[in-house]
């Protein structure tokens, strides 16, 4: 940002907004040297409102710009400060009223709120998504969407399917909070581009990209229950079409806490490296493609206090767990864009994935490796004009399954060729929006089978939007690790028959409203959504003292989920956020019918508050929650309805943060579970774990109390 009398007489704090056509509208300042940086896509249509107190606001237009540096030149007026334009900041949290599918944008204000060290603690300011603890040992946690697993969520890093399988148990610890730019979470029916996995939903993870600054960025973090991270992200361009951004995150905890005295240790003992590399690649505005490698490495280890792997392992001296994680992806991404028609493109996607898992729990040993390939061809183009749109494409995936249990083998080979096309259509008035979407599969194991699915939006005026969708999805079962925390039970695990694909449909409504006022803005948002599974993999703790059961669904397994959020931002900095839930949750048994969901919540409240001063060296957040009682699972074996299955009690959680900005850096500190909520006897037979009555997964709340953390983040930029 030069004066154009000067062109080598920066211009400092300048107002941008960025707006391509498609994403809400960014606004920035340019730094003390007048420099700025923005995320550049070629196939869009940026431009750029700029304004200083010293000039008249500009227009600038990038349609033709290519390079990755440039310079935006003002001329030097004398102007009334009334003159000048004040740009707002960007939501926390956005929902636009333009696109057809219901999606909801987590910015980096969001994930801000709170130390969000992984993706699991992403979703804690957030109603939409429930995060819940599996078992008392593990420390392994898993969302729920629309009332139900997020088995049935699909998860994309950058619009890629992944975090699958053998990832499903700890995936929400494998991808660090400071790694992600933002989160879009989608409810219903999603693309068929991405496969047929989605059942609830999609939710992308959207990581930070190579910029054209080079630029250092480091976050350490450090809480009261012994847990300590770094993360380390380095931004460095390699020439005017290539740059690379480096991202390293460590995590260790190597405290054994026990709180209520139960002999066993609370949170496992945990030693997790990350690493992740991403190339980017460009020639001038017509290729792009992108090259990711990331590996992990995790050791988790728990159970009893007492227990010594080299004396007690396989033995009934001690009850010990253990889970060994290594895993490596690589994701390859080509894009083809033809300038003089931006509406036309061609895209490639493939990634490979090994992941292998090596895992104990008290006698029972879970050895597993998964080799996961996707390749993904699409073309993007329209038909007439450009309010009709399709893309058609075809894909292929793989799993390699290697698991034994105990000493019996459990392998299988899963291929999947696949087809779709997806056509949009836009009116003139913009007023109504269509995706219609169709694919077909051919699956090794479960054979032929075709995923329709539809979106639907009417804007009713300039301010409220209606929007439908309805979808079928499918996935296919890993009974071990889709529920692992079974493994932490003393009753047998049964199969009672060969399990076949899980199939369900999705129906939803959604409406948003969103309006301004003289004091600041306001959006509501409600919707309501219909899951109805055709066939479900069942997990019955119900039917036995001795066994737990596996087996395809036998009568009804539904889920409605209701929800309604307003959320005001006030022109003081001020913002509140309000949202209440309903999940009604029920599945059929062999011995009992239509039972609410084991450890599902059917009533939710969330109030969130942030504040920041007008310097914007201090921001103030804080959440509380209200979760009703929540049904729990059998401790024997249920035989009718006439038995009065055993309730949770309704539970509060309080979290805070403060954060204080330094020129350079800044820090942050707060405290979770502040009402210092504990889940009494959390585990069933502590003293007794080789029975089968040992039970450690009948978790409705916290099984640690109150805890404190402290965290810095600091930017140095070239």
């Amino acid at each position: 940002m030069v004066n154009a009398s000067n062109d080598t007489m920066p211009f400092p704090f300048a107002s941008i907004v960025v707006n391509n056509g498609q994403d809400p509208d960014n606004s920035l300042q340019s730094d003390e040297n007048g420099k700025f940086q923005i995320r550049f896509d070629p196939t869009l249509n940026y431009k750029l409102l700029v304004s200083t107190n010293k000039n008249s606001p500009i227009i600038v237009d990038l349609k033709d710009q290519t390079n990755c540096n440039f310079y935006v030149t003002m001329n030097v007026e004398t102007v009334n400060l009334s003159e000048v334009n004040i740009v707002k900041k960007r939501d926390a949290t956005e929902m636009s009223l333009m696109k057809t599918r219901s999606a909801e944008v987590l910015n980096e204000g969001e994930l801000l709120k709170a130390a969000c060290c992984n993706l699991s603690e992403s979703f804690e300011t957030n109603p939409s998504v429930d995060v819940n603890y599996g078992d008392a040992v593990t420390g392994v946690k898993e969302i729920q969407l629309l009332g139900l697993s997020g088995l049935y969520t699909q998860m994309l890093g950058d619009v890629v399917p992944t975090l699958r399988g053998l990832a499903v148990p700890f995936g929400l610890n494998y991808v660090p909070g400071p790694w992600l730019e933002s989160i879009q979470i989608s409810k219903g029916a999603g693309s068929v581009a991405n496969g047929y996995e989605a059942i609830t939903g999609q939710i992308n993870l959207s990581f930070k990209k190579p910029s054209c600054e080079k630029s250092l960025f480091l976050n350490g973090f450090s809480d009261t229950e012994g847990r300590n991270e770094l993360n380390v992200i380095a931004d460095i361009p390699l020439s005017e079409n290539v740059k690379y951004i480096l991202m390293a995150h460590s995590s260790f905890r190597p405290s054994e806490p026990d709180r209520n005295s139960d002999g066993f240790i609370d949170q496992p003992q945990l030693q997790l490296l990350n690493v992740y590399n991403h190339f980017d690649f460009r020639k001038g505005n017509k290729y792009e493609g992108q090259m990711i490698v990331k590996a992990l490495s995790e050791v988790r280890s728990g159970g009893q206090k007492a227990f010594d792997e080299n004396v007690d392992l396989q033995t009934f001296n001690h009850y010990g767990f253990q889970v060994k994680t290594n895993r490596v992806e690589a994701i390859m991404k080509s894009g083809w864009m033809f300038p003089e028609k931006p509406w036309k493109s061609i895209g490639i996607q493939a990634s490979n994935t090994f992941h292998d898992h090596q895992s104990y729990f008290g006698k029972r040993i879970l050895n597993a490796n998964q080799y996961s390939g996707y390749f993904n061809v699409s073309y993007i183009n329209i038909i007439g004009i450009t309010q009709h749109k399709y893309k058609f494409g075809v894909d292929f995936k793989s799993d390699v399954w290697k698991q034994q249990l105990d000493g019996i083998e459990l392998n299988r080979t899963e291929n999947a060729p696949g087809i779709y096309s997806e056509y949009s259509y836009e009116s003139f008035n913009e007023k109504f929006g269509l995706i219609a979407g169709l694919r077909a599969d051919d699956h090794s194991l479960f054979g032929f089978f075709i995923t329709p699915r539809i979106n639907v939006r009417y804007n009713m005026n300039e301010k409220s939007v209606i929007r439908f969708s309805v979808g079928e999805g499918r996935r296919s079962p890993n009974y071990l690790t889709d529920n692992l925390s079974v493994m932490l039970n003393g009753k047998q695990l049964v199969v009672l028959e060969k399990l076949n694909m899980e199939n369900a449909w999705n129906g939803g409504f959604n409406y948003t409203h969103k309006n301004e006022y003289a004091k600041g803005r306001y959006t509501i948002a409600a919707d309501v959504y219909y899951t109805y599974f055709v066939n479900q993999i069942v997990t019955d703790q119900y039917s036995s003292n001795e066994v737990i059961y596996y087996y395809n669904l036998r009568g009804q397994s539904n889920a409605m989920s209701s929800q309604i959020t307003l959320s005001n931002v006030f022109e003081n900095n001020l913002e509140l956020k309000l949202s209440g839930k309903y999940d009604y949750v029920i599945s059929d048994y062999i011995r009992i019918k239509s039972v609410q969901k084991p450890l599902v919540a059917p009533y939710k409240l969330l109030a969130n508050a942030g504040y920041t001063t007008e310097n914007e060296i201090w921001r103030f957040d804080a959440t509380l929650q209200w979760e009703s009682s929540k049904t729990l699972p059998s401790k024997a074996g249920v035989i009718s309805n006439e038995v009065q299955l055993e309730q949770s009690p309704s539970i509060f959680l309080l979290q805070a943060q403060i954060t204080k900005q330094f020129r350079k850096w800044e820090l942050y500190f707060g405290g979770e579970n502040l009402l210092n909520i504990m889940q009494n006897n959390p585990i069933i037979s502590a003293n007794n774990p080789f029975s089968s009555e040992f039970d450690a997964t009948r978790i409705y709340g916290p099984v640690m109390g109150t805890k404190g953390y402290i965290g810095f983040r600091m930017k140095l930029q070239k």
